[in-house]
């Protein structure tokens, strides 16, 4: 071990001068611009003080390391809209869709075993019939509480095998899609959802038992390539690398995002469309995976690559260095020790309590968020699932009133992100700038950091709408009211973006990438947890007090507002506890937030406010 240990550190030190280990050692606004690999600059010379300075404008020099990097030519994200539309109306179609054929293949598999045992209340029941439940939509006898228990745990796995996957595969799929280009990856993660759609209706279609088998099939394809999750996030990098870090980001990220909305609206009434007109409730499949397929060559002929082939082999030089940087580090550890760190799966979670200088309460608020975000992540996920499996058990829904339903939350969220939410910001802000210009207290934008008051108060809102919601879920027995309550849920769905949207104001703008690939991780350890709890609740009391569901989500509700009150707002003085990056603000970066707060402009030059992302 020590032979191997000293062969690693006599290897390091050839890799590595002492100058280049203290600049990758030092945190990152102590950091001088340097050429740490020696590439070479524009004039053959690989001096530290002749390099370009790293900006992030994309008109400017994009790599610090390698010259003339300008931004790719003829590449927009507004490529991918329409396509995007496309795969959002497949996912959103097939939502109720697949969790009815889970509990279709459940309800047939529990009668033939009454049947087989001899049960003389299931005579009725044909067993020929039970082999054609997908001919049409679910039957009437499928609507008691065992078989609902048992459609539950079987979702909750299926779930928690796609979760899990997704987890581990996204932060390296994301990573590998630094050194290697988008459109690879974007490739991959939409093959995984086209799969996994696959599987359902082979499963759907095939009169065997054995179909259960292929539904897990089905999460190991999809979680394998990351899920929608991993789609939407690829969405976003395609944008990032093609637009400016300012409002023109923030824009794209919001148009995405309403996107995704739009197609979840769309999609379930056009899967209850389908089903009562053609009589089949895996109808949908066939044309979501059309839509897919049309995704999928869009990606493949129509969007270019959005990542330069010079920051490409920057990303491989900068993985490289860090791998010799780390190989450096550990060589005086233990060989069980490092085995043990290259299997860390929570390392993603170091980035909420950065060790480079930032201040304690940006740190306090930053562990506070998270905690906030995963638990709207995980109520997001649970609540798609299980209120779904609630209404059709006590209301006897089909999937047609289901994919209504479900059509009414995308319509809410669309209707909060690209109308309700800007229009809060904006007067919001209005009121809140007026109020301190009264009390002399102003400040303006460049001069406050992490959440701001409008921030906490739109974050505060929603989730007030969310308890209010679950509130009247517990108290109504109405399915038209329950439908009317989906509605009204979904007004709060600008709460996850929104906390999102301030955790990135917690960290410099350089690290804005590195710690929305943690929130992301966050979000699909939510994936798992999420569904896997309330699933679990569900199932355990379905038979005898079912509202108990809305119970848990109300307690998880109250918790994320109590948190708005625990984040300290309007941190002065920078992030950092020297306040070093406040002398270091690009000079865009320190006129944005005064033009922003001098005019009052710039959240009304755009329909979308920077904020909803």
């Amino acid at each position: 071990m020590d032979a191997v240990a000293a062969v690693v550190e006599e290897e390091s030190q050839v890799m590595l001068t002492d100058e280049q280990v203290m600049l990758v050692e030092a945190p990152f606004h102590q950091k001088p611009v340097a050429d740490i690999d020696g590439v070479a600059t524009r004039n053959g010379s690989s001096a530290i003080d002749e390099l370009q300075p790293y900006t992030d404008d994309p008109n400017g020099v994009q790599e610090p390391m390698i010259p003339g990097v300008q931004k790719t030519e003829n590449v927009t994200y507004i490529r991918l809209i329409v396509p995007f539309i496309f795969f959002t109306i497949a996912y959103g179609g097939s939502t109720t869709v697949k969790l009815n054929v889970i509990l279709s293949l459940v309800c047939r598999q529990y009668f033939a075993n009454q049947e087989n045992l001899g049960d003389s209340s299931m005579t009725a029941w044909d067993s020929k019939e039970t082999l054609h439940t997908f001919a049409g939509d679910i039957d009437e006898r499928c609507q008691i509480a065992e078989v609902h228990a048992i459609a539950s745990n079987v979702t909750l796995w299926v779930g928690l095998v796609a979760g899990v996957l997704g987890a581990l595969s996204s932060p390296f799929l994301g990573s590998l899609s630094d050194r290697i280009g988008r459109r690879p990856i974007f490739m991959i993660a939409l093959m995984g959802p086209f799969l996994g759609d696959l599987m359902f209706l082979i499963a759907g279609k095939w009169d065997n038992p054995m179909g259960f088998y292929l539904l897990y099939v089905s999460a190991i394809l999809d979680g394998g390539t990351g899920s929608i999750l991993f789609v939407v996030a690829m969405c976003h990098s395609y944008a990032s690398d093609v637009t400016s870090p300012g409002n023109q980001r923030a824009t794209a990220f919001s148009i995405f995002h309403g996107v995704l909305f739009i197609g979840m609206s769309i999609g379930p009434s056009l899967s209850s469309f389908l089903i009562g007109y053609t009589g089949s409730l895996i109808a949908f499949f066939y044309l979501g995976l059309t839509l897919q397929i049309c995704f999928f060559l869009c990606v493949v002929f129509i969007a270019p690559e959005s990542l330069s082939h010079e920051r490409q082999m920057q990303s491989r030089s900068d993985y490289q260095h860090l791998k010799r940087v780390q190989q450096h580090k550990n060589a005086d550890k233990s060989l069980a020790w490092n085995m043990l760190e290259s299997i860390n799966v929570f390392k993603p979670l170091r980035a909420f309590w950065p060790q480079d200088g930032t201040k304690v309460a940006i740190k306090r608020n930053l562990v506070i968020l998270v905690f906030m975000d995963s638990l709207t992540a995980a109520n997001g996920m649970g609540e798609l699932v299980a209120i779904v499996l609630y209404a059709e058990y006590a209301f006897h829904w089909t999937s047609v009133e289901s994919g209504y339903y479900v059509t009414s939350l995308g319509i809410g969220r669309t209707t909060c992100l690209l109308f309700l939410l800007p229009n809060a910001f904006i007067y919001l802000k209005r009121y809140i700038e007026k109020s301190d210009r009264k009390n002399g207290t102003y400040l303006p934008e460049n001069k406050k950091f992490g959440a701001s008051t409008v921030d906490m108060l739109v974050v505060r809102g929603s989730a007030f709408i969310a308890m209010c919601a679950h509130v009247m879920f517990i108290s109504t027995n109405s399915p038209g009211f329950f439908l009317f309550l989906g509605f009204f849920n979904a007004l709060a769905g600008g709460l996850l973006p929104s906390i999102e949207a301030i955790i990135t104001k917690h960290v410099p703008r350089q690290k804005t990438g590195m710690i929305l690939g943690a929130v992301s991780y966050t979000n699909s350890l939510s994936r798992i947890v999420g569904p896997s709890l309330f699933l679990s609740i569900y199932s355990r009391t379905v038979g005898t007090f079912p509202k108990a569901l809305f119970f848990a989500f109300l307690a998880s509700n109250t918790m994320i507002f109590i948190g708005t009150f625990l984040v300290k707002q309007n941190v002065t003085g920078g992030l950092m506890t020297d306040g070093s990056d406040v002398n270091n603000l690009e000079p865009d970066q320190a006129s944005e937030g005064s033009s922003e707060s001098d005019s009052g402009t710039l959240a009304e030059s755009s329909s979308i406010d920077p904020g909803t992302v």
